[in-house]
Formats: C-alpha cells, sequence, structure tokens
C-alpha cells in the first residue's frame, strides 16, 4: 500500500499544472583552493531567458556573470568537513572553477599561482553561483618548491 501511495504521489505531482517545486543543491564548500593556473578562458556576461513551468530560478528570466573558468593544477585544497564533494575537491585533484569578473583584463594567467579564499558553489535547476572572499596571486618566490 505504501508504494501505491508513494507512486500516485509522484504521478499526482508531475500531471499537476504548475507544479513547479525548486531543488537547490547543497552547497559546495567553504573552501580555500591554492593551485597552479593551467588554462584560463573568459565569458562575457549572458542572459537566458526562464522556461515557463520550471523550477528554481530555470523558470525565470536570469544571468550569468562575465567570469574565468580556470583550471588549477598541483592543487591544495581545504574543504569544510561536511561539503558533500570533498573527494572532487581533495588536494592533488586537477579542478575546474569559475571566477566572476567583468572584464577580460588578463587578471589571471597561465602559469599563475592562485589561492582562491572561502569559495562557494550553490545551484538549482537553472544553473551554478559561485563566490568567493578574495584571490591572492602566489609570487614565484612564495612558492614551495614541492608544489
Amino acid at each position: 500500500m505504501k508504494n501505491l501511495n508513494l507512486i500516485l504521489l509522484v504521478f499526482v505531482i508531475h500531471i499537476l499544472p504548475n507544479a513547479a517545486f525548486s531543488a537547490p543543491m547543497p552547497e559546495i564548500g567553504p573552501m580555500t583552493i591554492e593551485g597552479n593556473v593551467e588554462e584560463v578562458t573568459w565569458s562575457p556576461e549572458t542572459h537566458i531567458k526562464g522556461i515557463p513551468g520550471m523550477s528554481g530560478t530555470a523558470g525565470v528570466d536570469r544571468t550569468f556573470p562575465a567570469h574565468y573558468k580556470v583550471t588549477l593544477t598541483n592543487t591544495d585544497i581545504d574543504i569544510s568537513e561536511d561539503s558533500w564533494e570533498k573527494e572532487k575537491f581533495k588536494s592533488g585533484n586537477t579542478v575546474e572553477i569559475v571566477i566572476y569578473h567583468k572584464k577580460d583584463d588578463g587578471f589571471l594567467k597561465k602559469g599563475m599561482r592562485i589561492k582562491v579564499l572561502d569559495y562557494r558553489i550553490n545551484g538549482d535547476e537553472g544553473g551554478y553561483w559561485y563566490s568567493f572572499s578574495k584571490i591572492e596571486v602566489i609570487k614565484p618566490e612564495k612558492q614551495q618548491s614541492s608544489k
């Protein structure tokens, strides 16, 4: 009987008009990520039309900020103990992060070593959003020889 009730509940939810339920993902982070910039690309601000009837931000018009997409190697990552993506964001792993930045001004360049403080990833059906408190560029003389 419980299975039948569950099946009916799922069916009713899917056939109800305008029954949109948001499903935000759990936050990833906070974390501190240090690594070598292996690849960096910049993307301008983009505007996306919402899809009527979709849940979360997918159902509304939204803007994705201009940003750098950065691939970091030789990483040193300190992530919150209760973060659900600890295996992905593990020291030594190559990681891809997004850094909001208004202009393609060369702030981040291949070959740099950076440290991103308080990095967090949130999102829902409509996309992801990213935040951080500070980016430090590590000067070559401050880099440890083991890195």
